[in-house]
């Protein structure tokens, strides 16, 4: 099983979820490698989304991307590319929440990413 950590936390506004940074309560392990390196903060609330997102679809908590695109106020094809986003490698994943790897939503959300790791790494990692 592989468990992914986005400094993240969910808060309601009305009807929705919606995704605010969280500051971790510990100081990190393994700080940024870049000093100045900062994350997008649009770029790690879509990760987080695609990743809650993502969880309530393996745990058949919704019927499917329809359903999710009703509640959250947004097209079908949105859900469909946030929620692979969940996919990308961990160490993406940790490399763009750190600001190590920047990318933009635009970036993410325009390409098609790969399922295989390696590829994600090519095509990201330039």
């Amino acid at each position: 099983m592989l468990t992914t950590f986005v400094p993240a936390r969910f808060k309601r506004h009305g009807v929705k979820k919606v995704v605010v940074h969280a500051e971790p309560t510990a100081p990190q392990a393994d700080p940024p490698t870049m000093e100045g390196a900062r994350a997008d903060p649009h770029v790690v609330k879509t990760l987080a989304q695609g990743f809650y997102w993502q969880r309530l679809l393996s745990e058949h908590r919704v019927r499917g991307a329809a359903e999710i695109a009703a509640v959250e106020g947004v097209d079908r094809a949105r859900v469909t590319k946030v929620t692979r986003l969940a996919l990308l490698a961990p160490e993406l994943v940790q490399a763009i929440v750190e600001g190590r790897l920047p990318v933009t939503l635009q970036q993410l959300m325009r390409q098609e990413l790969p399922d295989d790791w390696s590829e994600q790494r090519k095509m990201l990692a330039r």
